[in-house]
């Protein structure tokens, strides 16, 4: 069958629900010019799926319901905003039970709790107010396409909250490496003695202390134990353990 045969595909079927009346005039406006979507909006959680009306030019399929959409039916997204919304993880939960297939959540402002929470709750959109407007139309398209989307901006609070994450058996197993390697650096030990006492390679020793001038901030094994002396890093039998020769 050649490629100008072929059925077309059925628009993407947005819901837009946002509380904030200027905000959805806004983005129904700018959604609604792209060809490809056909844009319904709520200024609240729908009860049902019937009742809603399409966007602008649609008058006269005012009559459509819209339903829970077929297996076969155009994909339903809901382009879901947080400004005014008391509980945005069930707003996620109640929309996706039945009413769309996907969720994009519209961040008013950085908030991970909400954003893990619609997470857990199935949504897989994901963008902030202020992103280009190409972010909010890649988010509805690829979660037509049941593939999840986060913007460059919800991307960033997340790897940051990731990393505060950290579990505390690794801190704590960190904080001791980091004692041990400063212990041997205050006694003078070259590399090579370094990694027989620790039995590890001298690239291990040398990665470890890469890792441990970064996170103390400083460039050279003698400021990392001065540092370490002035902070209390080393137990007193380790101070004055210091060889006088040069690191």
């Amino acid at each position: 069958m050649s490629r100008a045969a072929r059925t077309p595909r059925p628009p993407i079927e947005v819901v837009i629900v946002c509380r904030a009346e200027l905000l959805l005039l806004g983005l129904e406006r700018l959604l609604v010019q792209a060809p490809d979507l056909r844009v319904f909006t709520y200024a609240g959680l729908p009860e049902s799926a019937v009742g809603l009306e399409p966007a602008f030019g649609e008058e006269a399929e005012q009559e459509e319901r819209l339903r829970p959409a077929p297996r076969r039916g155009p994909v339903r997204v809901a382009l879901l905003s947080d400004r005014n919304a008391p509980d945005l993880v069930g707003d996620c939960e109640r929309l996706l039970e039945g009413f769309v297939d996907e969720v994009v959540v519209l961040s008013s402002h950085p908030d991970i709790g909400s954003v893990i929470g619609c997470m857990g709750a199935g949504a897989r959109g994901f963008t902030m107010e202020g992103d280009p407007p190409e972010d909010l139309f890649a988010a509805v398209r690829s979660c037509a396409e049941h593939r999840t989307y986060v913007g460059r901006r919800t991307l960033e609070i997340l790897v940051q909250w990731l990393a505060e994450q950290e579990r505390p058996e690794l801190r704590r197993a960190r904080r001791g490496e980091d004692r041990d390697l400063l212990r041997l650096l205050a006694e003078g030990r070259s590399t090579g003695d370094i990694a027989d006492s620790l039995g590890i390679a001298p690239k291990t020793v040398r990665n470890r202390l890469s890792k441990l001038y970064r996170r103390l901030g400083v460039r050279s094994r003698a400021a990392a134990v001065r540092l370490a002396e002035e902070r209390g890093l080393l137990d007193p039998a380790d101070r004055g353990r210091r060889s006088s020769k040069e690191f």
